[in-house]
Parts: structure tokens; C-alpha cells; sequence
């Protein structure tokens, strides 16, 4: 609901409890709800979103809510300039007065007179001093009508979470014997074994990584982030056959990445139905980003200062049977 976490004694929910009819309020997403602003009538589509929760300052959000928080407030703002199509945005929040934590998107036009002073300092200006018409295409803002805008406006913002990207990732782990002459045997059993084999000794398995065209030229595991819509299983065959050209025949989730109490990824056991991925030099399509691939004992990687935290610790939580780790 919109309105089921405001409550009395605190200033800001006392003034919009007073509008029992739910005329300012436009959207209620997750972690906080929108409302119209103060400032609608002199910058039309200016709204205020109010979190969910009453504290004080944006440093008191929780690390687990903090990364879709942040994801719907820019969505807020992507939908006020999808609909209003304002010169430039003000994005503020202040708490001087309030108790209570909350931010104001404020769109600013081509045709104001003030153009370099903050909404703040023009508070006691009349609107009508603030706009001179420019062209019939840019209304007066006592020319629109604000229901339409902010209907729109809330239609927009659930447009912009359709298509957010999720922020998880799906990674691969791709296991086969050190000893080569084990490999062909070995690819013909369940993962559940080969994954129980590679906990037991790791120093007779490797696994393949690849060396991404990046700046940094870093080793990384297969894999990549979830585009809208997404599932972990259905990122990590997209990226698997973006980046090196395969189909999956099998996996087997065994870890999952956390940061700052935040889910981020997905780490996965695979097995390709490409007849010599398991080869030195496996047959793969040329990705732009990744610059080749390789296999490396799972030891070495964990000992090694050539590779990244974030892998180390996938191998050091996989080998340990650990479902969930923390960077």
C-alpha cells in the first residue's frame, strides 16, 4: 500500500496522512513510495519519493536494502524524464525539517527565467514569474494538467522495473582430472560425482577460466550478469554460449555470492555437450571480450596472487561444500 508505513508523530507522514483520499500519492514500489512533491505546481512532475522506513539519513539504510533502493530511486527519475522531457533534473535530499528520510526529484525547463538558482531560492517567487513562453510546444506549467502527467508518470516508473536488469550474475566451473588420460572416462559421469571426486582430492582437478579483454587482462570464470527477466540457469547458458560458443548438457548450482548481505551471484558445476571442451585447446567461437581460455589446477589458483578474490573464493567455498560466502 502506499501509505501503511507512514504514522503519526512524524512530520512528514502526518501531512500526507492528512490526504485521506490518496491524491498525492502515484506509486508504491518496495522500498519507498512516491508522492507528488511541494514543488508541483511551479516544476511540473516534481515528486518525492519517502522510504519505507523512518530514519534519518541515507548512511542508516541497510546494506541489504540499499542496492534496490538506489535501482528504484533511478528509475523514478528515468520515468520523470520519460515523461515531462525536462532540460535538467534536481535530485535532493536535505532532512533539516523532517525526521524522516525522503529525496525530491524536480525537473527544471528551457524556458524558466531562473535557470541557475535552486528551487529553494525561488520558493517565494510567484510561478508566473518564473516562465516566459518560448514556443507553443513548451506549455505554462498553469497549462497542464497534472493528473495526466503523473498517471503517465507512474506507468513509466513500472516500465523502468520491467526492465531493470537484475543484479546477480551466473558463473561457471568447469572440472575435469589433471590427469588428461582420465578425461575421457571422467566425462561420462553425473556431476554429483565428479563434483564429490574434486572435494576429496583437489590436487588431482583444475578448472577452465578465461582471460577477458579487458583493461586489467584479468582470469575470470565464464559467465556474466543477468539481463530483465532473467533466471540464474538461463544467464549462465546465454553466457556460456555468448562467450566461448557451447551448449549445456548439465548443472549443478553449488555456491552463491554474497556481498554486504546482498545475493550477486550464482556459481555452477557444467558440463558442455562440445565434444572437446575438456580439451588444452577446446573448439570455441572468438568473443570479442574474451581473449583466450585455459585450464589451472584448483590449488594453484587458490595460492596464487595472479587471480582474483572473487574467484579464489568461489574454488575456496565450492571445495569447503559451502552453499553461501561473503566477499
Amino acid at each position: 500500500m502506499f501509505t501503511e508505513f507512514l504514522k503519526k508523530g512524524c512530520s512528514l507522514c502526518e501531512r500526507l496522512i492528512k490526504t485521506a483520499d490518496g491524491s498525492e500519492s502515484i506509486l508504491s514500489l518496495t522500498h519507498c513510495s512516491i508522492f507528488r512533491g511541494p514543488f508541483t505546481q511551479k516544476w511540473p512532475g516534481s515528486v518525492m519519493a519517502v522510504f519505507k522506513r523512518h530514519i534519518l539519513e541515507q548512511s542508516d539504510v541497510r546494506p541489504s536494502d540499499a542496492g534496490g533502493l538506489f535501482a528504484e530511486l533511478l528509475d523514478v527519475e528515468k520515468a520523470v524524464r520519460k515523461t515531462v522531457k525536462p532540460a535538467r533534473m534536481n535530485f535532493v535530499k536535505f532532512g533539516n525539517v523532517t525526521e524522516h528520510l525522503h529525496w525530491h526529484f524536480i525537473p527544471r525547463y528551457l524556458h524558466e527565467n531562473f535557470q541557475d538558482k535552486s528551487p529553494w531560492e525561488l520558493l517565494n517567487h510567484d510561478v508566473k514569474d518564473l516562465y516566459q513562453r518560448r514556443s507553443e510546444s513548451m506549455p505554462l506549467p498553469w497549462e497542464i494538467n497534472q493528473d495526466r502527467i503523473f498517471t503517465e508518470l507512474a506507468q513509466q516508473a513500472r516500465v523502468q522495473i520491467q526492465r531493470r536488469v537484475p543484479g546477480f550474475f551466473s558463473a561457471a566451473l568447469f572440472l575435469r582430472p589433471i590427469d588428461i588420460s582420465l578425461c575421457t572416462k571422467f566425462n561420462s559421469l553425473p556431476l554429483q560425482e565428479i563434483i564429490q571426486l574434486a572435494r576429496t582430492s583437489p590436487a588431482q582437478w583444475e578448472c577452465l577460466l578465461m582471460k577477458r579483454n579487458y583493461l586489467d587482462r584479468a582470469w575470470d570464470m565464464i559467465g556474466g550478469g543477468a539481463d530483465a527477466k532473467e533466471t540464474p540457469v538461463a544467464v549462465l547458458r546465454r553466457e556460456i554460449h555468448e562467450e566461448v560458443g557451447w551448449s549445456v548438457s548439465e548443472t549443478k548450482e553449488v555456491t552463491r555470492q554474497w556481498e554486504n548481505g546482498v545475493l550477486k551471484g550464482f556459481l555452477y558445476v557444467v558440463k558442455s555437450t562440445e565434444p572437446t571442451w575438456f580439451h588444452d585447446k577446446p573448439a570455441r567461437v572468438l568473443a570479442s571480450e574474451v581473449d583466450t581460455v585455459a585450464f589451472f589446477p584448483l590449488l594453484t589458483l587458490l595460492d596464487s596472487a595472479d587471480f582474483s578474490d572473487p574467484v579464489q573464493k568461489r574454488i575456496a567455498a565450492f571445495l569447503a561444500g559451502e552453499p553461501d560466502f561473503s566477499l
